[in-house]
């Protein structure tokens, strides 16, 4: 789940993508329908990812994952020692 929900949530494009498209778009490199796109995908990507947080939240999972105490607190016999 952990993967999941940082795919979702790294996929958000919002503000940075809307800005680069500004940039191209005054640069004269891009379209006016294509500044559209990208600027709608920024908007919608960044909306579902608000929704699924906020739908992972209202189901009580968690968003990450905690590393079990018992597991980091091990060290392997075979694990370098940083003394």
């Amino acid at each position: 789940m952990d993967l999941v929900n940082l795919a979702i949530t790294t996929n958000a494009r919002g503000g940075p993508g809307i800005v680069l498209a500004s940039v191209v778009f005054d640069a004269g490199i891009i379209s006016s329908k294509f500044y559209t796109t990208l600027v709608v995908a920024a908007t919608v990507t960044s909306q579902i990812a608000g929704a699924w947080l906020a739908f992972v939240l209202r189901k009580g999972w968690p968003l990450l994952m905690p590393i079990a105490l018992s597991e980091s607190a091990e060290a392997s016999p075979d694990s370098p020692s940083l003394a």
